[in-house]
């Protein structure tokens, strides 16, 4: 049986992101200064590494390690891979 968009991660993601865009999704402090991104910021992000993973060969089922410290682009990668069909490999 075939999960639909909701039933996915990934899915119910894109479905906030779209219902939401101009929201505040992400806070991060950047030279001290308090910074906010919206839903439709992170949707890029998180569009724009899967098309990369896509582009560079990653397949539905590839397994992709992710090694970062916590940040807003540990977030995105993380959906990014997700969204390419790929999954996070464990330490």
């Amino acid at each position: 049986m075939q999960a639909t968009a909701r039933e996915t991660l990934p899915g119910s993601f894109f479905e906030r992101a779209r219902s939401n865009s101009n929201g505040v999704a992400l806070r991060r402090k950047k030279l001290g200064l308090w910074q906010e991104l919206s839903w439709r910021d992170y949707e890029q992000g998180v569009r724009a590494v899967a098309s990369a993973l896509i582009s560079l060969g990653v397949a539905a089922g590839d397994r992709v390690g992710l090694i970062s410290e916590n940040r807003v682009e540990w977030l995105m990668t993380d959906l990014g891979i997700l969204a390419a069909g790929a999954v996070r490999s464990k330490p």
